[in-house]
């Protein structure tokens, strides 16, 4: 007897890759007119991440949100830290900026929106 119950079998368990998790680290409050705006945000995911694009809504694009591509800037694809710059705000007001992210097996996620205020001082 080796020790084996008869009929017991062998079962194989997958590990699911995750989907990605992500967070702003120390987004700024305010900001002053024409000043160019970099924000920085740290990403994790178990296969690596492939791309994170950051939306802006401004006084200038409610309707539209601006664009950005993030890149890596530190670490890893699969923990490390991306960062985004907005050249120039143009007018006052509130601007709110949240991200996409989206791994190497395609799940996305979305951070949460996060606001500052563009002051003339």
């Amino acid at each position: 007897n080796s020790g084996t119950p008869v009929g017991e079998k062998s079962i194989t368990i997958e590990a699911k890759d995750k989907p990605p998790s992500a967070a702003f680290l120390e987004p700024p409050l305010k900001v002053k007119i024409g000043q160019p705006v970099t924000l920085d945000l740290e990403a994790m995911d178990d296969k690596g991440v492939k791309m994170i694009v950051l939306h802006i809504r401004s006084v200038e694009n409610t309707t539209m949100p601006l664009m950005v591509p993030m890149r890596l800037t530190e670490g890893t694809k699969t923990k490390g830290i991306w960062s985004g710059k907005i050249e120039v705000v143009k007018n006052p007001g509130q601007c709110s900026f949240f991200a996409d992210v989206q791994d190497e097996k395609g799940q996305k996620i979305r951070t949460e929106e996060l606001t500052f205020i563009v002051s003339v001082r």
